[in-house]
């Protein structure tokens, strides 16, 4: 079976459950934005249980579950005669991955435990953030739900190094530069792939007072808004051939883990690897011409607004800087995989920067509502429920439905 999890479950429980999950997250997020600060731990708590609950208690939801699952309860191979699916583990695992597997082997709790964590520690990283920007929750909170669920239960291990970037971003919020120089280390010793993720960081961490007029410049705006442009318009994938090419003819990186990547450049960084033609079912071109002008209008807003925003408080620029390559990513090449794990990395903070946005301070109440509505459409319409609600390939599976033994 290509995928493990194809008819487990019950689509009404699956269904349900997400409809809860962003219904309490819409929920704590407007009792945030708009109600007492000092109620601001119990909607906390109330999104972050449900949320970790429902994530956490999946079983074989996304391609790579078993993959997870196996290097849990085998110790990452110790025990061989545990693995189930594929029977795939992590090959060469990062170091602090490594020792949190160990660790959790040795404490003998049941797998599932392991998943609660990871969704805990996203959804955590991301209310920390939230509360030093409580006017973006009633945006951000759903918002994230629907930007990632789908690739928060494939990509496990990087979505654990991703909620590692929001406590990197809460502490340097917070003026805590040995706590955030922490989690930057740490990240990478989850997934390597956070490496350029702490490069993109750092610069604007680094670079922002010295370059402080450059960065609140109208004249970097209409930059930024021009690179925009053209990778939405005219932008074409097959300009990155020469990168798959140059890889696969020069790179020789050793291990075995990161020869997958080059041997397979094609498939990873050219139009070769569309995903539009491999998984998706529908070619690019048979987006909808209203799902393009809405997203247009919506990347537009938040690239615009969300660049005012940053000349008024300085704090969202990491914020800003991310969302920004996300959209690049998304509007060029997002079909294509390895691209497409870059956009994950990015997409985690563009919910604080819509927020933000839609509760801008002094905007007129028929924008905010447009502004809204925009929103509606970009993202829960054209994108979730045309996915989080439908099919799924990985089935519907949560613990009570596994056929191993949970304890």
């Amino acid at each position: 079976m290509l995928y493990e999890g194809t008819g487990v479950g019950s689509p009404f429980i699956f269904f349900a459950a997400r409809f809860l999950v962003l219904l309490v997250l819409c929920i704590a997020g407007y009792g945030i934005s708009y109600g007492k600060p000092e109620n601001f731990k119990k909607y906390a708590w109330f999104a972050g249980i449900v949320y970790s609950l429902v994530e956490g208690l999946r079983w074989l939801r996304g391609a790579d579950y078993c993959h997870y699952y196996n290097d849990i309860v085998t110790n990452l191979g110790e025990n061989p005669m545990n693995l189930y699916g594929e029977r795939i583990i992590t090959p060469e695992p990062e170091l602090i991955y490594q020792l949190w597997i160990n660790f959790f082997n040795f404490t003998t709790l049941p797998f599932w435990v392991a998943f609660i964590f990871y969704s805990a520690l996203l959804i955590g990283g991301l209310l920390l953030v939230v509360k030093q920007f409580p006017k973006s929750a009633v945006i951000a909170l759903p918002l994230f739900f629907v930007l990632t669920v789908d690739s928060s239960e494939n990509l496990i291990r990087q979505y654990f190094a991703e909620a590692l970037m929001f406590y990197a971003y809460y502490f340097h919020l917070k003026e805590k530069r040995a706590w955030m120089v922490a989690m930057l280390i740490i990240a990478p010793l989850i997934h390597y792939s956070a490496i350029a993720v702490d490069i993109i960081f750092l610069a604007i961490v680094l670079t922002w007072k010295p370059l402080e007029k450059f960065y609140r410049s109208y004249a970097t705006l209409g930059v930024l808004f021009a690179i925009f442009l053209y990778g939405y318009f005219v932008f074409d994938i097959s300009n990155f051939q020469f990168i798959a090419d140059f890889a696969y003819e020069n790179v020789d990186l050793g291990d075995d883990k990161a020869a997958l990547y080059v041997d397979g450049a094609d498939q990873w960084l050219s139009e070769e690897g569309s995903l539009a033609e491999t998984q998706l079912g529908v070619s690019v071109g048979a987006i909808s011409i209203y799902n393009n002008i809405v997203k247009f209008i919506a990347y537009s807003v938040i690239i615009i607004i969300g660049f005012l925003l940053v000349r008024a408080d300085k704090r969202l620029a990491v914020a800003y800087a991310f969302s920004y390559i996300a959209i690049l990513l998304k509007t060029t090449c997002s079909d294509i995989e390895l691209y497409l794990r870059l956009y994950y990395w990015f997409v985690i903070l563009l919910p604080i920067i819509a927020g933000c946005v839609f509760n801008k301070d002094n905007l007129k109440p028929i924008w905010r509502a447009l502004i809204l509505g925009v929103f509606i459409l970009c993202f829960l319409w054209y994108g979730f429920l045309r996915s989080g609600f439908s099919a799924t390939l990985f089935g519907y599976g949560f613990i009570w439905d596994a056929n191993v033994n949970i304890w």
